[in-house]
C-alpha cells in the first residue's frame, strides 16, 4: 500500500531543497506539524554575529492527495 502522507512530505522536502532551504521532518507529530523549515541567513559577515537578525524559520503541515478532488 502507498503511503500517500510521507511521499508528499518527500515533495516538499525535495522542493525546500530545490530553492536552498532546510525541511526538518518532525519524528512526533503532536502539534500538528510535519516540517520545520528554515531559510538561509542572508548576512554579509560584516556584522557581528550577536547582532546578525535570527533568520526566518516556520512549521509547515504537509497534505497529500491522489484523488482528482483536490479538498
Amino acid at each position: 500500500m502507498r503511503d500517500i502522507g510521507r511521499m508528499g512530505e518527500n515533495i516538499f522536502q525535495f522542493w525546500c531543497n530545490s530553492v536552498g532551504l532546510t525541511a526538518n521532518g518532525s519524528k512526533v507529530d503532536k502539534r500538528g506539524w510535519d516540517c520545520f523549515v528554515e531559510f538561509p541567513n542572508n548576512s554579509s559577515g560584516v556584522i557581528p554575529r550577536d547582532l546578525v537578525p535570527k533568520p526566518i524559520e516556520c512549521k509547515v503541515q504537509v497534505k497529500s492527495t491522489d484523488l482528482k478532488k483536490k479538498r
